[in-house]
């Protein structure tokens, strides 16, 4: 199931699925890594995967790498 949308900035609502990722991971792991496992354990779609931003990214790793970042930066 997909996160649902929220008001503000979308990518908080990955903060504890990068955690968890991290933490099933060993601590650590590569961008692919953790999305890989983010998107099973929200058990997301293919096309969740895939929906584009303007850009061309994933919207889903363009998330998830807001996320990522902003999580290391604070811890």
């Amino acid at each position: 199931m997909a996160p649902t949308k929220l008001k503000g900035p979308q990518f908080v609502q990955y903060f504890q699925p990068v955690i968890d990722a991290l933490i099933s991971l060993g601590g650590s792991g590569r961008p692919e890594e953790v999305e890989d496992a983010i998107a099973e354990q929200l058990g997301l779609s293919e096309e969740d995967r895939n929906d584009q931003i303007p850009s061309g990214q994933s919207r889903f790793s363009n998330k998830v790498n807001w996320a990522r970042f902003i999580w290391l930066k604070l811890g």
